[in-house]
């Protein structure tokens, strides 16, 4: 689940995300570049989700 999510967030980082830095940018230890900013993002997401999740699904089913 949370790796699904990873890719899909990666994805819309990626394609979608990007053009609205304007209006809610990166943080600065964000690359600056689509691909590697997004990766990066999508990596710091994958955290988040083992967190949030762990709750809802057991660690054995990650």
């Amino acid at each position: 689940m949370c790796t699904i999510m990873t890719i899909s967030s990666g994805f819309w980082e990626s394609f979608i995300g990007y053009h609205f830095r304007i209006y809610i940018p990166w943080e600065t230890y964000i690359s600056t570049n689509q691909q590697i900013g997004a990766l990066e993002i999508s990596l710091l997401n994958f955290l988040s989700y083992v967190i949030i999740l762990h709750t809802v699904v057991p660690i054995s089913l990650y």
